[in-house]
């Protein structure tokens, strides 16, 4: 396995966030061509099912919290960074004397 740089980490890192990969994302496809399937062929009234009926430890991926917006904005500034970007920090406003 070849070296990773820190930022080449971080891209991954912010890549991840924006389209999950792996085994989990896997079973969340085929759970759901699975599902669709079924659910078109089932007997009238019959109840439907989803991903996480084929693949029950997918509920635990459901619970997982959203993100914040500090978050979204680090995962933002790290995908800038990863491509070379840069960013300035904006002035806050004077605030206006009260009268």
């Amino acid at each position: 396995m070849r070296h990773l740089d820190a930022e080449e980490v971080a891209w991954w890192q912010a890549h991840y966030e924006w389209q999950p990969f792996g085994e989990d994302r896997e079973d969340v496809r085929a759970g759901l061509i699975y599902s669709v399937i079924r659910n078109v062929n089932r007997k009238r009234g019959g109840r439907c099912i989803g991903p996480e009926d084929v693949f029950p430890h997918l509920k635990q991926l459901r619970r997982r919290r959203h993100q914040t917006i500090q978050e979204m904005k680090m995962v933002c500034m790290a995908l800038n960074a990863a491509m070379g970007g840069t960013f300035a920090v904006a002035a806050k406003p004077e605030a206006k004397p009260q009268v």
